[in-house]
Order: C-alpha cells, then structure tokens, then sequence
C-alpha cells in the first residue's frame, strides 16, 4: 500500500513525519476496499464510509489525495462523491494549486453532470472567511490571499468556457431553439459564480502591502502659491 502512494508524492503533502506518510496509505487502501474494487466494495462501503472523514480529520490536508483519487476513479464512485465530501472537514482543508486546476475542470464540465455539481460542492464547502491563529490573537484568512485570487481566476475561467460553450451550442441549434430559448443558459452558474466571488477577501485588509496614503489637498486661501488662483476666481465671480 506504501509503495502505491508514490504517483501522489510529486503533491505537496507536509510528509515530515512518518505518521502522515501512514495515514495516506491507510486512506489510499480503504478507498480502493470501499469505492472501486467490486469483490469488496458491496461489503465494505459503509464501513469505508465511516472511517474515511475521521482520517481525514486529523490531517485535512489528506483532502487533496482523496480528491485526486476521487476525480480519478469517477466512474466508480458517480454520486457517492457528493455523500463521501458532504462528511469531510472541507472548512478546514487550505488547497493547493493542483486542487484549484481539478476544480476547474469539474466546473467546466456540462452544467447537468455530476462531475459539476461535485465541483460546486466542494467551492461551496471552502472556509473563505477568518480563523483565529493558534500563535496569534489577531484572526487570520483562513486560506491565503493568494488562493483567494487563483479561486477568482478559477471562477471566471470557469464563467468563460461554460459561456463560449452555451454560444457554441446555440450557433448550431435550430431555429425553433434559438426563438423559443431552448438552448443552454450560463445565467445559473453567472449567479453561482458572483456569489463565489463575494466571499472572497481580494483586497485589503488581508493584503501585505498597505494602501498609499493620501496628500492633503491645499487651501485656496492658505496656499501661497495659489495666490495668483485666488485672484482670477475672485476676479470671474
């Protein structure tokens, strides 16, 4: 089973310990008894069930294997995914950048598919908002500002292609579709996306750099230099 994890070593995992190596070839075997192989998935799967979110709770970022392994071997699992991600500590999970690229192709699939409502699940299901630090007072953004900005382009590049793909569908159906609206709209996921885009801290307070600060604006009447300025507006009026 250890030796089967090493397609996933290339993730960046936090491995410095060999308790965490463990956990992703014990989570890695279970969802292979529980999910795909049919001579003990019938027997095991709500066992697997069960003892997959207690794993994964305590090192949630065991998410982005299961995620990977989930998206791999989807025509196993079709809607047990939703049920099997429903139970994990998504609020808890910080994404890296393979997990972003994965969300994108699931949003990107056609609207209907299970492979995109999965997608929209997992977004939903982010902590986007603050945490308390364990060695701060202050709260922090509970994933950081950068992977808020990598989920907005996510986001919008997913917008886009569903779009190109509604225009797509719409240039080739008939005439009957294109009068009567019967082609596929985008204005659900356009909802869905502002509404992602709205939990999302783009800006400061949680950015680095401080904002400019503003120069006072003169006097007319203290600035010496606007003397000359004084004298044709009092001249004019």
């Amino acid at each position: 089973a250890v030796a089967s994890t090493a397609p996933y070593a290339k993730r960046s995992f936090p491995d410095e310990y060999d308790g965490y190596i463990l956990s992703q070839a014990v989570l890695l075997e279970l969802f292979h008894i529980g999910y795909v192989e049919s001579s003990t998935r019938e027997r095991f799967f709500r066992v697997v069930q069960k003892l997959l979110p207690s794993i994964v709770t305590a090192a949630p970022q065991l998410l982005s294997l299961l995620l990977d392994l989930t998206v791999e071997k989807a025509s196993y699992i079709g809607n047990a995914a939703k049920d099997l991600f429903h139970a994990m500590p998504l609020d808890r999970w910080v994404p890296v950048d393979d997990d972003f690229d994965t969300m994108k192709k699931l949003l990107c699939e056609p609207q209907q598919s299970v492979q995109h409502a999965f997608g929209r699940q997992l977004c939903e299901s982010l902590c986007w908002g603050c945490r308390k630090a364990a060695r701060s007072a202050a709260p922090r953004l509970a994933i950081p500002p950068t992977s808020h900005r990598k989920f907005a382009l996510v986001v919008m590049e997913a917008l886009l292609h569903q779009e190109k793909t509604a225009a797509a569908a719409q240039s080739a159906a008939g005439i009957l579709d294109r009068v009567y609206g019967i082609g596929p709209s985008t204005d659900s996921f356009a909802r869905w996306s502002w509404e992602r885009l709205q939990d999302l801290s783009l800006q400061q307070p949680w950015d680095q750099a401080s904002w400019p600060e503003l120069q006072p604006i003169p006097c007319l009447h203290e600035e010496p230099k606007l003397h000359s300025v004084r004298e044709l507006v009092r001249m004019n009026h």
